[in-house]
């Protein structure tokens, strides 16, 4: 796909996150810079936003850019920030009790709360990546702990409450086949801010290995720096953690692995609002991957983004698509 001139990339960029209501700073214009047409430092980029503003194009106030008229989305970003500070302690404590359950390699946290841009009625998205074969085992108990903890999302009880909807074995972390066709910006921008709270063997890096195809979208977004918010080991947890999964991680776990996916399994085809038999990608149920998003705002997001583009003029619009 053809590349675009940075000055319309920084534009761009900006008008995909004004969509989420969030201005940059100018090391976040370049980190999230959208299909240049070629690498541009940190240094032409602040340049480049200069003129953009000089140019009554880009809107500034403190250390945020922003699309020209959308000074308010300054003060937006600062209340959600606050407000995502709640939800991070509810993410982290859940963590701390999730580094139990056998089988987990990681958990990050995804979508708002991530960029910490979350609102007061927003939940907190998990991601929870286990070992092959033991995907329902895994799931079941990483419940049992987020109900019995009191955080799990349900019904009417959403704000500050955890959302497991997204479950993935770690041989399976290539998300390129949920890609909406032809354009997919809201899943790479998904993917690459990812935060991770539990990373056993280097789970977090083998997701950006296995995403490449973010770069098309992003590609200084593997570069930055990313945030850390992992929690540390402990001895005695992993401990305890290495003996269960060394009970059950073989033949003696495979009867209770079945059982687990059975009864799940008779859940899931009982829910009969679900999306899982629609021929999209929002609802998928495998041995490798259990993704509920019931509610997937991917069409929505792109839609909007190609709208407003198109809005800045058929020519520019033409260079990206």
């Amino acid at each position: 796909m053809q590349g675009i001139p940075l000055p319309e990339s920084i534009l761009a960029t900006l008008v995909y996150l004004d969509i989420l209501d969030y201005p940059l700073t100018a090391s976040e214009v370049w980190r999230f810079l959208y299909r240049p047409e070629r690498a541009a430092t940190q240094e032409e980029v602040s340049a480049a936003l200069a003129g953009l503003v000089t140019a009554g194009k880009v809107g500034e106030s403190g250390e945020f850019y922003f699309l020209k008229g959308r000074d308010a989305i300054v003060a937006t970003r600062a209340e959600r920030k606050e407000l995502s500070k709640k939800k991070w302690r509810r993410a982290r404590s859940a963590a701390e009790f999730l580094r139990l359950v056998p089988f987990v390699r990681g958990v990050f946290v995804c979508n708002s709360v991530a960029i910490d841009n979350g609102k007061k009625e927003s939940d907190v998205d998990l991601i929870i990546v286990v070992k092959p074969g033991r995907m329902f085992l895994s799931r079941l108990a990483v419940t049992a702990i987020v109900q019995l903890l009191g955080y799990r999302r349900s019904g009417t009880k959403i704000a500050d409450r955890v959302c497991l909807s997204f479950y993935v074995t770690d041989d399976a972390l290539d998300f390129a086949s949920l890609r909406l066709q032809p354009e997919d910006p809201s899943l790479a921008f998904w993917v690459a801010t990812f935060v991770p709270l539990i990373d056993r063997d280097a789970t977090f890096q083998k997701v950006r290995d296995s995403n490449p195809w973010v770069l098309e979208y992003f590609p200084n977004v593997f570069a930055a720096p990313a945030r850390n918010e992992q929690l540390k080991e402990d001895p005695t947890l992993t401990s305890v953690k290495m003996f269960f999964e060394s009970s059950f991680g073989g033949s003696r776990g495979e009867p209770l692995e079945h059982w687990a996916r059975s009864r799940q399994m008779k859940r899931f085809a009982a829910n009969t609002h679900s999306r899982q038999n629609d021929a999209t990608t929002d609802v998928v149920i495998s041995d490798t991957l259990l993704k509920f998003h019931e509610r997937d705002r991917r069409a929505e997001v792109r839609e909007k983004f190609e709208r407003r583009l198109q809005e800045l003029g058929p020519r520019f619009f033409n260079g990206i698509s």
